[in-house]
């Protein structure tokens, strides 16, 4: 991971309730992968975590992240989905590991950040979506799918709800309680991580 330093730019607050911070896979729950937000040139090389050493070269404390992960932000922290190693905070100033959850299972899926009780939703290979502190990284609650999946599946977070598909199904959470609110059985399996379209109110996966 390699962070990019340069003047901050400060957007207002989004219809979501999170800022102009990358938060969630692909930026939002519609998967836009778009931010208004520009790092003005020139650049410098803030920071690097788990990458090479000062020498440029590969060292043995290397490790390999899950495909399709992208490390999401918030809270002055940047959040990294590691497989068996779980999930990481770091520092957002230096790189520095805050914590690691490891009791969770695989992590294979990009987790999502809640700037509104600063937690973050992430799904396991074991089929659970955990809600951890974000500070800390302990759990705080979590809601059993009753299946499982090696599949990068990240969660998807709107307003009061997190949509999550596991197995043949599609489910709506709670973002607090993780009270289920509804669940979609697709009859197959669920291979895409849910986008969602507040123009038409629409889950898609």
């Amino acid at each position: 991971l390699l962070q990019i330093s340069g003047t901050p730019v400060y957007l207002p607050l989004i219809a979501n309730g999170s800022s102009s911070e990358w938060t969630q896979f692909a930026h939002d729950p519609m998967r836009t992968s778009f931010t208004e937000q520009v790092v003005p040139t020139p650049w410098r090389l803030k920071w690097i975590w788990n990458g090479p050493n000062t020498q440029g070269k590969v060292p043995a404390t290397k490790f390999g992240l899950p495909r399709q992960s992208q490390p999401v932000t918030g809270g002055g922290r940047v959040y990294i989905a590691a497989g068996t190693r779980g999930v990481f905070g770091l520092n957002n100033v230096n790189g520095a590991v805050i914590w690691n959850q490891t009791a969770i299972g695989s992590v294979n899926s990009t987790p999502a950040y809640d700037p509104r009780s600063d937690a973050l939703l992430v799904v396991s290979a074991n089929g659970r979506l955990y809600r951890l502190n974000a500070t800390n990284g302990q759990i705080l609650n979590q809601f059993n799918s009753g299946a499982s999946s090696s599949l990068p599946l990240p969660p998807a977070l709107w307003e009061d709800t997190v949509y999550f598909s596991m197995g043949s199904k599609v489910f709506a959470l709670d973002r607090v309680t993780l009270a289920l609110r509804w669940e979609y059985n697709a009859g197959s399996a669920v291979e895409t991580p849910p986008a969602y379209s507040p123009g038409t109110q629409t889950v898609a996966v």
